[in-house]
């Protein structure tokens, strides 16, 4: 796909300046709104216009870029918040009872009454901390934080 692109970048590059060298010394008139501008070079005008359409497409790589960027951002965050649930949920699954119910391996006073304590959600980091790479904030993210 590089290729092809370079490739048709040349030919393209290879065209204005054919195009530029043939009418070298052609002149036109150019008008801009209501202003006329008389024998006003070609070669000018093609310059002119291929550095307009260079800085709008720039301007609109740039926009797309940061939309990219925050959207993988935001799908980081996501996936980092997933991680930290399996664990928790990894994590719990040795912990049940004999008769397969979750519990604290409490007497079972506490399970006929109904008052067990079940384990806790999984907590991540908090909200100010947005960024989530690995070892960014060194914090272990089951000790602080907002529950889910």
């Amino acid at each position: 796909m590089r290729l092809l692109f370079w490739l048709l970048l040349v030919v393209l590059v290879l065209g204005i300046l054919g195009f530029l060298a043939t009418n070298l010394d052609t002149t036109v008139s150019l008008t801009i709104w209501n202003t006329e501008y008389r024998d006003f070079h070609l070669g000018y005008v093609v310059i002119l216009s291929i550095g307009i359409g260079v800085l709008f497409t720039s301007i609109y790589a740039i926009a797309e870029g940061a939309t990219a960027r925050l959207a993988n951002r935001r799908l980081r965050k996501e996936n980092a918040q997933l991680e930290t649930e399996i664990k928790f949920l990894r994590s719990q699954q040795g912990k049940t009872d004999p008769d397969g119910s979750p519990g604290d391996g409490g007497d079972d006073d506490d399970r006929a009454s109904g008052s067990r304590s079940l384990p806790s959600a999984p907590v991540y980091g908090t909200t100010k901390d947005d960024d989530w790479r690995d070892g960014a904030s060194g914090d272990d993210h089951y000790t602080g934080g907002s529950a889910v």
